[in-house]
C-alpha cells in the first residue's frame, strides 16, 4: 500500500529546496543540475546568429583544432546561466579527455591544483612534489589565506550593510515602503554577521570538522564553490551568556532560535558575498612550466585535456595560466602537448579577449526577443526546479544512476503522485510548465507578476534564472511552507505586496467583501490573480481561493449574505439525545444558499441583470457566448455555495477520534455507523441540489450521524457535555455555555482548536 500524497508533499521542505534548487548551479549534483536544465538561448557575438548549448559543446570538440588548441567564449551577465552551461558540457564532454572544471576567482596554483586533481602516476607526483621545493611554486599559508579572506569578507559585508541602510532611508523619505530584506540586511544580518567572524563564533566557522568542513577554509584552497549552509550558524558549542560583545550575543541568539529562518538568510547573505569575494582573487606567483609538462604526460597517455573556466579574468593574472597551458602542441626534438579545450566564461571580455586559436564568442543575454517566450522560459525553470525538489537528492541520484547518459529524460514527480481526485483536480488550477511539472504553489500569473517585482529593475523584464530562484522559488518556498500546512498563506506582508498595485476600484470591492481579510485576498489576487484592475477582472477559480483556506470571492458574489449574524447562535429546542458527540466541532461559516437550486437555464436571464457579476453590463441580446460564460460562473458559484452549505450541516470530527471506539464490540456499528454517514455527506458535496429533496437528504444523514456521535460515551462534566451537544448542531452553542470548566476541560483534552465563535 502506498502512502497517500497531498499537497503539502508538493511544497518541498527547505532540505530539499537547498539541495535541489539552490541558486547557485555549482551547489547542485549532477543529477539535480541535468533534471533542471532548460534549452540555452545564445547568439554569436559576431554575426547576432542564434545558437544554443549545442552549439557551443559542437564547437568546444572541433576534431584537430589548428595549433592543438581551442578556446570558446561566453559571456554574459552574472545570473544568467554561465556556470550552468560549463557544468552541463562538462557532463556531455565524454572520450579520452580530461576535464576540470575551474572555480570562480582560483588563482593561478589553484589552477593548477584542479588540473591535477584526480591525476594519478609518479609524473604527477613529481609535479605535485615541485610545488614543495625552493625554486618551485610556493605553497599558501592557509592560515594566512583564510585571515586575508576574512578580512574580505568584513569589508563587503560591511558595504552591502551601509548600502541596505541607504537604501532603507531613501525608502522611507520616498514612500514609506521599506523592503523587508533590506530592512534586515541593514539591522540585523549584516552587523551580525561582521560580529560573527570574531571571537569564539570565528573558531567555530573556522573549525574543520568531518561533518562539517569549514567553508572558509575550503574558500582558502580554492574549492569556490563550498557553499554555506544554515547548518553551518547553530553554534551548539558556543554559550550566548559568555559572548561579551552585546551585539554578537544578541545575534548568535536569534541564529539560535532561528524562529524567522535567521540561520537560512545569513547563509544565502554570506553566499552572495563569498560570489563578490571570490570574483577579486589575490595575486600568487606561479611558474608555468608545471602546466606544460601536465600536457606533456597527457599527451602520452593519449588524452585531451579540457578546461572550464568560471568566472574567467582577462588581466595579466586570469590569463597567464592559460597563455602557459595553450603554447603549440609539437616542436623539433620536444615531446607534443596533448590538444587543449577551454571554455572560458565572464561577464564580459574585451576586443582582444581572442586569443590565437580561439574559436567564436557565444553571447547569453537578459532581454529575449519575444516577451512570450521570456515568461514560458521562466514558468518552465520554476517547475523544473520544483520537479526536482519534490524529488529529492536520493531519487535523483538513483535515475541519474540508471540513465542512458546526461540527455535521458528525468523523472516526473507528478506522473508518480498518488493525489486524491480532489486534490489532483485542486491543483490542476495551478497549471504546469511545458514539460508537464505543476507550478503549485505558483501559477503563471504568480510566476509573472513575482519576476516583475523581482527581475525588473528598471521596468523592463530580464532574464536572470540566478535570482529567479532566489528571489522568487527559494524566497516563496522557504520561509512560508508552515503558514502554508497552517491555512495562513499567502499572508498580508507576501514578498512586500503593495496594495495600491491593484485598481482603485479593487481594493474597496475586497473591503466590502471581505472587512477581515482583505490584505490577503488582496495578496492572492494581485499574484495569482494576475493584479485586476476592476472587479470584474477577478476569475480565480473557486479551487484556487480553497487551497490556500480562503471562501472563493465568487460565492460572495452570487449569494446574497444576511444582513447580520448573532455574535454566537443560540441552539433552538432539539430532540436529539442529550449525550454529546465526542470531538465535534462548531461549523464554520456556512454559504447561505436557496432553498431549492433553480433551473440554470430559465435563471440566466434574471442572472445577467441582476448579479453582481453583472453589475453596470448591458445585456440585451446575449449572444450565446456570453450565455455560456455567465453559466458557467453560475454553476460555479452554487457549487460553492452548495459545499459550504452541506459542510454547515456535517458534524466535524476526525477519523483518529473513532479509532478507540473501534476496538469495542459495543461500539464497532456505531463507528460504521458515522463513518458511512460522513462519507455520504461527501459524496453530497459533488454534486449541487436540483430539488427541495436534495437539502433534506442532507439534513437527514447529517442527524444519523449526530445521533451516533451522541451514543458513544464521553467522560465530562454536565456543562461540558451540554457544550458538546450544542456545539454539534448546526445552530452552534451559545457563548455563555463556554464556561472556564468547559474552557479547561477542551484544553486538557487537546481540543481547544477545533472551536471558532462564529460573527
Amino acid at each position: 500500500m502506498t502512502d497517500r500524497v497531498t499537497l503539502r508533499d508538493f511544497w518541498p521542505p527547505p532540505d530539499a529546496v537547498a539541495a535541489c534548487a539552490p541558486p547557485e548551479a555549482e551547489a547542485l549534483a549532477d543529477a539535480a543540475l541535468l533534471a533542471v536544465h532548460q534549452p540555452v538561448r545564445l547568439s554569436r557575438r559576431a554575426s547576432e546568429a542564434p545558437a544554443d548549448e549545442r552549439a557551443v559543446l559542437d564547437e568546444l570538440l572541433t576534431a584537430d583544432p589548428p595549433g592543438g588548441c581551442v578556446l570558446v567564449l561566453v559571456s554574459g551577465p552574472g545570473g544568467i546561466g554561465k556556470s550552468h552551461l560549463l557544468r552541463w558540457l562538462g557532463l556531455h564532454v565524454t572520450g579520452n579527455r580530461h576535464v576540470v572544471r575551474v572555480p570562480k576567482g582560483a588563482s593561478r596554483p589553484h589552477v593548477l591544483e584542479h588540473i591535477l586533481g584526480k591525476l594519478e602516476g609518479p609524473a604527477y607526483d613529481a609535479i605535485r612534489e615541485q610545488r614543495k621545493v625552493p625554486g618551485g611554486p610556493a605553497e599558501l599559508d592557509e592560515d594566512a589565506a583564510v585571515e586575508d579572506l576574512l578580512t574580505r569578507f568584513r569589508v563587503v559585508l560591511e558595504r552591502r550593510t551601509a548600502e541596505a541602510r541607504a537604501a532603507c532611508d531613501a525608502a522611507m523619505k520616498r514612500d514609506g515602503k521599506v523592503d523587508p530584506q533590506q530592512r534586515m540586511t541593514a539591522e540585523i544580518h549584516g552587523p551580525g554577521l561582521v560580529a560573527l567572524l570574531d571571537g569564539p563564533t570565528k573558531d567555530v566557522l573556522l573549525r574543520d570538522a568531518p561533518d562539517q568542513p569549514s567553508v572558509f577554509r575550503a574558500l582558502a584552497r580554492g574549492v569556490t564553490a563550498a557553499e554555506f549552509e544554515p547548518g553551518h550558524f547553530e553554534f551548539p558549542t558556543v554559550p550566548t551568556n559568555k559572548l561579551t560583545d552585546q551585539k554578537l550575543q544578541r545575534y548568535v541568539q536569534k541564529l539560535k532560535t532561528n524562529t524567522q529562518s535567521e540561520r537560512a538568510i545569513a547563509a544565502a547573505l554570506l553566499n552572495a558575498v563569498r560570489d563578490e569575494v571570490a570574483s577579486r582573487p589575490a595575486a600568487v606567483a606561479q611558474p608555468a612550466d608545471p602546466f606544460r609538462r601536465v600536457r606533456e604526460e597527457l599527451q602520452k597517455e593519449g588524452k585531451e585535456l579540457v578546461l572550464l573556466f568560471d568566472g574567467f579574468t582577462a588581466d595579466d593574472e586570469g590569463r597567464a595560466p592559460l597563455d602557459s597551458l595553450a603554447s603549440e602542441g609539437a616542436r623539433d626534438g620536444e615531446p607534443g602537448l596533448c590538444v587543449l579545450r577551454a571554455v572560458l566564461a565572464a561577464e564580459e571580455f574585451p576586443s582582444d579577449a581572442l586569443a590565437a586559436g580561439a574559436g567564436s564568442e557565444f553571447v547569453l543575454r537578459e532581454r529575449p526577443a519575444d516577451a512570450t517566450e521570456l515568461l514560458e522560459t521562466m514558468v518552465d525553470t520554476v517547475g523544473a526546479y520544483l520537479n526536482a525538489a519534490r524529488l529529492g537528492s536520493e531519487r535523483l541520484d538513483a535515475w541519474f544512476a540508471m540513465s542512458s547518459g546526461p540527455d535521458a529524460e528525468p523523472p516526473s514527480f507528478d506522473a508518480s503522485a498518488d493525489l486524491s481526485d480532489e486534490d489532483r483536480d485542486a491543483i490542476a488550477y495551478f497549471g504546469t510548465s511545458r514539460r508537464g511539472h505543476s507550478l503549485f504553489p505558483f501559477n503563471r500569473a504568480a510566476i509573472k507578476q513575482l519576476a516583475a517585482q523581482r527581475l525588473a529593475p528598471d521596468g523592463e523584464l530580464l532574464l536572470n534564472p540566478r535570482k529567479l530562484i532566489a528571489d522568487v522559488l527559494c524566497a516563496t518556498l522557504l520561509p512560508h511552507r508552515d503558514a502554508f500546512a497552517r491555512g495562513e498563506f499567502p499572508p498580508e506582508d507576501f514578498h512586500g505586496f503593495d496594495l495600491a498595485s491593484l485598481g482603485a476600484e479593487v481594493l474597496p470591492w475586497l473591503k466590502h467583501q471581505r472587512p477581515e481579510e482583505y490584505a490577503r485576498y488582496a495578496v492572492l489576487l494581485g499574484y495569482w490573480g494576475d493584479r485586476p484592475q476592476h472587479p470584474d477582472e477577478v476569475n480565480l477559480p473557486a479551487a484556487v481561493y480553497a487551497v490556500f483556506g480562503l471562501a472563493p470571492l465568487s460565492a460572495v458574489e452570487l449569494v446574497p449574505t444576511p444582513a447580520a449574524v448573532p455574535e454566537v447562535a443560540e441552539a433552538p429546542p432539539t430532540e436529539e439525545p442529550a449525550q454529546p458527540e465526542p470531538a465535534a466541532e462548531p461549523t464554520t461559516e456556512p454559504e447561505p444558499v436557496p432553498a431549492a437550486a433553480p433551473d440554470w437555464a430559465s435563471e440566466l436571464p434574471a442572472l445577467v441583470e441582476q448579479s453582481q457579476l453583472f453589475a453596470g453590463r448591458e445585456a440585451p441580446g446575449l449572444d450565446l457566448a456570453a450565455v455560456r460564460e455567465a453559466l458557467d460562473a453560475y454553476r460555479t458559484a452554487i457549487s460553492a455555495a452548495w459545499v459550504g452549505w452541506v459542510r454547515s450541516r456535517a458534524p466535524r470530527i476526525d477519523d483518529v477520534e473513532l479509532v478507540p471506539f473501534e476496538a469495542d464490540p459495543d461500539y464497532r456499528p456505531l463507528v460504521e455507523q458515522i463513518r458511512k454517514g460522513l462519507e455520504e455527506l461527501r459524496q453530497a458535496e459533488q454534486k449541487p441540489a436540483a430539488a427541495a429533496v436534495n437539502f433534506a437528504e442532507v439534513e437527514t444523514a447529517a442527524a444519523r450521524v449526530r445521533e451516533a456521535l451522541a451514543k458513544l460515551p464521553t467522560d465530562a462534566p454536565a456543562e461540558v457535555k451540554e457544550f458538546l451537544t450544542a456545539a454539534a448542531t448546526p445552530a452552534g452553542a451559545p457563548l455563555s455555555a463556554l464556561t472556564p470548566v468547559v474552557v479547561g476541560w477542551l484544553e486538557a483534552k487537546g481540543q481547544s482548536e477545533k472551536y471558532r465563535v462564529r460573527r
